[in-house]
């Protein structure tokens, strides 16, 4: 028992003079400028987010430009609220990007009124948030007005310029409860 075998002394020989020799290398990777540099780069790219509070106070002055553009019937507005890689997905259609959501708002604004949004759960975290909303507003078709209700799901995203857009809008049409 109070052998030692040659085996485990190579093995505690090998993992010392390993450990010896990297070390030096981690320390001057850890210090290095190009490292340092890098990580004020990647810092400044992704800026780390910003407390709970204030993103739900962000979030909040966001929904309050949506519905005011919605009233003045603004879809340049209600487009810029987005990020330019948004996605609508509505009764199986999936529309894309910036653009195609302000021509398809363009469209759809003169029918529109009446918009009334409760907010059902938000959640943040970090960068990203969820937003689930249950929906009613008033729409012409054919000569009649009908109530278009449902639920909406969305992400929102905090920009590198801190700033906090829809990037995807789900939306799931149930009827008005009488």
């Amino acid at each position: 028992m109070g052998e030692r075998s040659p085996f485990r002394a190579i093995l505690v020989l090998v993992i010392a003079l390993t450990t010896i020799a990297v070390r030096p290398a981690w320390s001057q990777i850890d210090r290095s400028p190009a490292a340092e540099s890098k990580d004020r780069i990647r810092r400044e790219a992704n800026p780390p987010p910003a407390d709970t509070g204030s993103a739900l106070a962000a979030i909040d002055s966001l929904s309050a430009r949506f519905l005011a553009a919605y009233q003045r019937r603004d879809p340049a507005a209600i487009a810029a609220l987005h990020t330019d890689d948004v996605r609508f997905i509505s009764d199986g259609v999936v529309d894309h990007g910036r653009a195609t959501l302000e021509r398809n708002w363009k469209a759809m604004l003169p029918n529109l009124s009446d918009l009334h949004l409760t907010l059902v759960e938000r959640v943040v975290s970090g960068d990203l948030a969820t937003e689930t909303l249950r929906f009613t507003q008033q729409y012409r078709s054919r000569g009649k007005t009908v109530t278009d209700s449902g639920y909406s799901v969305s992400v929102l995203r905090r920009g590198r310029d801190g700033q906090w857009r829809y990037h995807t809008h789900m939306v799931s049409r149930v009827p008005v409860s009488h």
